[in-house]
């Protein structure tokens, strides 16, 4: 199962339970606060990273900190609140990719899933588990 970091200063921000459902349980999404940022990277890998825009008070300081830690690992930055500048300064910074909140759950699941392979839902099994054919 791939392993999606949620960096979001707010514990209860919509983007968690957003994600989930777009994912269905293709991937694992781990919050954590922007101040936890390196330890929780160095703790575990994982596949992506997702900087809630809204929530950080540098974007830009983030996307290199993330990048800085983890140079492998392409990070997307979400917002509730699209911005041309943002975005232009969020790719410029190293970010792979900017989701907003008015992209429906397909969408979403879609962006992602062209930054990380992630299971089609089709290959779940009764129980959840996705199965990867033997090649």
């Amino acid at each position: 199962m791939k392993k999606l970091l949620l960096v979001d200063n707010r514990p209860s921000s919509a983007w968690a339970e957003i994600l989930k459902k777009a994912l269905n349980g293709l991937a694992e999404v781990s919050p954590v606060h922007g101040k936890e940022i390196a330890r929780k990277l160095q703790e575990a890998h994982f596949d992506l990273a997702l900087i809630n825009a809204a929530t950080v008070p540098n974007l830009v300081k983030t996307i290199r900190q993330v990048r800085g830690n983890s140079p492998r690992v392409p990070v997307v930055v979400i917002t509730s609140s699209p911005d041309v500048e943002t975005a232009r300064q969020a790719i410029r910074a190293g970010a792979a990719n900017y989701l907003t909140l008015s992209m429906d759950e397909a969408e979403i699941r879609n962006n992602l899933s062209e930054l990380v392979e992630l299971p089609d839902e089709t290959d779940r099994g009764a129980y959840g588990e996705t199965h990867h054919p033997a090649g």
